[in-house]
């Protein structure tokens, strides 16, 4: 599915949210703390910001669907110290594209205060950089696609805004194989997300 035909499908259903009871939109904005499994460091240690919009089917009283669209800015960080001098910094940015199931639960008093939630998530990459000592970036030899599955919870204070912690990890390498010229293939990213999440 194509980035504006998705773009279509939040719009409108922002614009056909107060008319429609079984589709609801939101906002969100949030910081990722992201690391990649096999670079040799440990600690989510790289901050990037994630924030775009979600659109909301709601399946029964208790389940709904939701598909988000994000702009998600992922990576690894690795500090300088005595045994190894140079500092790391791998820099990805993706258009991600989260489906997910939500169960919920904790009545209010109109509105379920938890969210748990689990899905599956694709992601595009827009840029990538490694930043170490004076090595060029390399966004030819990363992989385009990202597949990942995620899990995680929304707990809401009121109907319209909850707060999100998610984990994503994933499923594929972060480096193309056919292309790499890095030893990379346990290569993966996964990363922890906390969100703000307002729904209209």
């Amino acid at each position: 599915m194509k980035i504006k035909h998705i773009l279509t499908f939040i719009i409108l259903g922002i614009a056909l949210s107060s008319y429609c009871q079984t589709f609801k939109a939101g906002a969100i904005i949030g910081l990722n703390g992201s690391q990649i499994l096999g670079d040799d460091s440990a600690g989510f240690n790289k901050l990037g910001i994630e924030g775009g919009f979600r659109g909301v089917v709601v399946l029964s009283d208790k389940m709904e669907a939701s598909l988000e669209l994000l702009y998600s800015a992922r990576g690894s960080y690795q500090k300088a110290t005595v045994n190894n001098p140079d500092e790391i910094r791998i820099n990805t940015d993706y258009v991600a594209v989260p489906v997910i199931f939500n169960y919920l639960d904790w009545e209010g008093d109109d509105y379920y205060r938890l969210h748990f939630h689990a899905g599956l998530s694709y992601g595009r990459l827009i840029n990538a950089t490694i930043q170490k000592e004076k090595i060029d970036p390399i966004l030819e030899e990363f992989a385009e696609n990202n597949f990942s599955w995620l899990g995680g919870f929304t707990y809401y204070t009121n109907r319209h805004l909850g707060f999100t912690a998610r984990y994503t990890r994933s499923l594929n390498l972060l480096f193309d194989q056919r292309k790499s010229s890095i030893n990379s293939r346990s290569y993966r990213g996964f990363f922890l997300t906390f969100h703000a999440l307002y729904m209209f």
